[in-house]
């Protein structure tokens, strides 16, 4: 029995550490094996475009791994099925897969696959509790959920619609934007965002298509005004239950001759859409494998914080770009240009390129070649005839010209000199230089020290009086230069200018400078001279001292025009281009320009060109100005006063709404706008039930607080380019660009503000009647069946809204 006990005992024993043995090599051969599990979720089908770009970065990138990673793809296909229906068959369908595979990390992409991760993780089996990194996510909830989780984290995509409507209005001069999306979840969340980014721009109109079914979108598009544009935020479902893929939404886009500004970037990938300003998908990806890396380097998924600010680049299809004219100097810098044509050049360069190297350098060759021989043929010939061109040339040059040596000795000199020469000279060549000048105070001036050489060789040139050999006083200009060659100093070169009539002209235009200064210094019309070729400035002092500045503050022309006011600076500019294009060259202009004080003045201004060039093109503007800040004062105030009188006779005193004379002013542009834009005029007639009773209970005053309280409640409810007229009394008329239905819909809500609030303490309600005006009619013929409609609104028992149709 003690036998069979110790047997047992040790059987027991060996089990025991064969059991350990086992787990400590399941667990050595888990933490060592060479590879990574992958399983990547995706929101939709295998065949939408973004799900491409993501896979097809996400293969790259796990390529440079160290290990191999084995990526298991999933596709919820989410924008086909109903995930209340289609979630517990999927979840079967994970469970049922990867129950004896081994999955290390979960790659989640866009916000379904997210959203299903957070609903339905327990509900998977072997896979709940596995590191999941989202990325492509738009939805700051599912962020702030995910976060709640203690083994998620992620990139958050951030899809800024301000961003992109603010980068759409850089590149656009668009004036009406059709914004499209669908009712989903994302779609609605970046409808009321555009909505609200739209709501603070007054001179941009915009037409909200949500849910709209393509078919009617098309014939608003083909309706569109001048200078439209697109602003795309989602459209994969329509209200009718139709599902778009985005090369279907590509396709619709190809036929609509709009740019198109999307939040989708997968349609300027395809084509159809201008730009879209979003985190690319390459950063994206970047940023999930740079989470991942840490994680693999041993970090707790816990504590790495979800990515929520991705750097946003501009990406842009060059064709639309080129299609809409869009200038590339107006995209910023960090813009990306997608589905660039390929060249000729860019398809054979690597044939092309060494071709041209080759066939270059034979040219080089056999070009020098043939210059080596033909330099070899004509090289006396060649320096023969320089020789006698020079000696003819220095013949007839005016300026006195003579070549010494290093002694002195004058070698060669052309008829000009002989005039500063003494009389009694006999040979000049070979004679030394210094004993032959006539003007012995000369001879100091040239003397051809060292020291006196500039850095290229060149004497400083200088101006002295000289007294020919007739007594006559001149003024010289003496350069001087020194003749070098390889081996040292050959000889000098000296020239000699009269410039005694330029010193004369010189001296008479400084005079009349100082004249006319003194001139304008007392009329108080300042001076200015610009050269139009560098863009320097010169002011009289009496130009400083009006403007208060200093020379050194305004010494060219990009100063002034810096100072010259915002809103006159284009009239300048084109007042001045045009003078600049004339013949006579004159410029005259009214502006104002801010003072050192930091004030405005108005300046009245004209200039003339004095100066061309050879080519007849203006070298020198010179003008004068002074300041009119006093006239145009009395002039606004007489413009103001104008004006004043017009709209008194325009608008009434008590409600601020037209009077009858005001619509008539209106009403023609009214007319003539519908019937371009091809719109519906829809008129409003309408007032106040019981109004009598308030005048004769409250009095006059209080009914005038009402009819002026009721004009704020109607001004607040309807459009700003709808028409508000007091037509009499109580009785207002307002004058729509809208249909019928939708008159309607703008009555009952103004008849809904009325009757919900007080007007100076007392219950009030309105009686409304809509009529349509008729193309051709006459418009008093709308007006009536609009009172008419007034009138059944007032048998119907008041606060009430009636439509006469016909």
């Amino acid at each position: 029995m003690k036998k069979l006990f110790s047997k047992y005992n040790h059987i027991c024993h060996s089990c025991l550490t064969l059991i350990i043995l086992l787990l400590i090599f399941c667990h050595r051969s888990d933490a060592y094996k060479d590879y990574y599990n992958v399983l990547v979720l995706h929101s939709y089908d295998p065949e939408y475009a973004y799900t491409k770009i993501f896979n097809s970065f996400l293969k790259e990138k796990f390529r440079e791994y160290e290990k191999s990673v084995n990526i298991y793809f999933e596709y919820l296909d989410a924008k086909r099925f109903d995930h209340n229906q289609y979630y517990q068959q999927f979840n079967e369908y994970i469970i049922t897969k990867y129950k004896k595979r081994k999955i290390d990390f979960i790659l989640s992409f866009d916000d379904d696959a997210l959203q299903y991760l957070l609903a339905e993780r327990e509900n998977l089996g072997s896979i709940s509790s596995i590191p999941v990194i989202f990325g492509s996510i738009a939805d700051r909830a599912l962020v702030y959920f995910s976060s709640l989780e203690s083994n998620m984290t992620g990139v958050f995509e951030d899809l800024d619609v301000a961003a992109n409507v603010e980068m759409m209005f850089q590149i656009l001069t668009a004036k009406n934007i059709f914004v499209i999306s669908d009712r989903t979840t994302l779609g609605m969340d970046l409808y009321e965002k555009a909505r609200l980014v739209f709501k603070n721009m007054e001179d941009i109109s915009v037409e909200y298509l949500i849910g709209v079914p393509w078919e009617e979108i098309t014939k608003k598009l083909q309706k569109a005004p001048d200078k439209s544009a697109i602003f795309l935020l989602s459209y994969l479902r329509d209200d009718n239950d139709n599902v778009y893929s985005l090369e279907t939404v590509n396709e619709l886009l190809n036929d609509i001759s709009l740019p198109v500004f999307t939040l989708l970037t997968p349609l300027v990938n395809l084509g159809g859409a201008l730009a879209s300003y979003v985190p690319t998908p390459e950063a994206q990806i970047e940023a999930m494998i740079e989470i991942l890396d840490s994680i693999l380097a041993g970090n707790d998924i816990r504590y790495i914080p979800i990515t929520m600010n991705l750097p946003k680049n501009l990406i842009v299809n060059y064709p639309m770009l080129k299609r809409f004219e869009v200038h590339i100097s107006s995209l910023p810098q960090n813009h990306i240009l997608i589905n660039i044509p390929e060249t000729f050049y860019m398809k054979y360069k690597i044939v092309f390129l060494p071709a041209v190297c080759i066939l270059s350098i034979l040219s080089v060759i056999l070009f020098l070649l043939l210059i080596n021989i033909k330099k070899r043929k004509n090289a006396e010939i060649s320096l023969n005839r320089e020789i006698t061109f020079l000696k003819q040339l220095m013949e007839t040059i005016p300026d006195a010209i003579c070549y010494i040596d290093n002694e002195g000795y004058i070698k060669l000199y052309n008829k000009a000199f002989e005039n500063y020469l003494s009389s009694d000279i006999g040979q000049i060549r070979g004679c030394k230089l210094f004993d032959c000048i006539s003007d012995i105070s000369l001879r100091g001036d040239l003397e051809l020290e060292g020291s006196h050489l500039t850095s290229d060789g060149e004497f400083k040139a200088s101006q002295h009086l000289f007294k020919d050999r007739n007594g006559r006083i001149h003024y010289l200009k003496i350069n001087k230069k020194q003749v070098t060659n390889g081996d040292g100093t050959l000889g000098y070169l000296i020239v000699m200018t009269d410039i005694t009539q330029l010193v004369q002209m010189q001296e008479s235009l400084r005079g009349q400078k100082r004249r006319l200064e003194l001139t304008l210094a007392r009329s108080k019309v300042a001076y200015y001279e610009r050269n139009i070729k560098t863009g320097e400035l010169q002011l009289n002092p009496l130009a400083y001292e009006i403007l208060g500045y200093d020379k050194e503050e305004i010494k060219s022309i990009s100063q002034f025009k810096a100072l010259v006011h915002p809103d006159d600076r284009q009239s300048y500019e084109s007042a001045i281009k045009q003078a600049l294009e004339q013949d006579r060259g004159i410029y005259n202009n009214k502006f104002r320009i801010r003072k050192k004080n930091g004030t405005y003045m108005w300046v009245e201004t004209t200039a003339v060109v004095t100066e061309h060039d050879l080519e007849g093109r203006p070298l020198f503007l010179a003008g004068i100005f002074w300041d009119i800040t006093e006239d145009k004062i009395r002039e606004m105030k007489t413009k103001q006063l104008i004006e004043g009188l017009y709209t008194s006779s325009t608008v009434d005193a008590l409600t601020g709404a037209l009077n009858r004379k005001g619509l008539q002013d209106k009403l023609s542009d009214l007319i003539t706008k519908c019937r371009d834009y091809g719109k519906d005029i829809s008129i409003f007639l309408f007032d106040i039930d019981g109004f009598k009773l308030i005048n004769d209970t409250y009095g006059h005053l209080v009914g005038d607080l009402v009819l002026k309280e009721l004009s704020e409640t109607v001004r607040k409810t309807i459009r700003e380019d709808d028409v508000f007229v007091r037509w009499g009394g109580d009785e207002f008329l307002l004058i729509s660009m809208i249909s019928l239905n939708q008159a309607l819909h703008i009555a009952h809500r103004l008849r809904k503000n009325v009757e919900s609030r007080l007007f100076s303490g007392i219950h009030v309600t309105i009686s409304i009647g809509i009529s349509q005006y008729l193309p051709d009619e006459p418009f008093e013929r709308a007006i009536e069946r609009a009172d008419k409609a007034l009138y059944n609104s007032k048998s119907r028992g008041k606060n009430t809204v009636s439509v006469e149709r016909r």
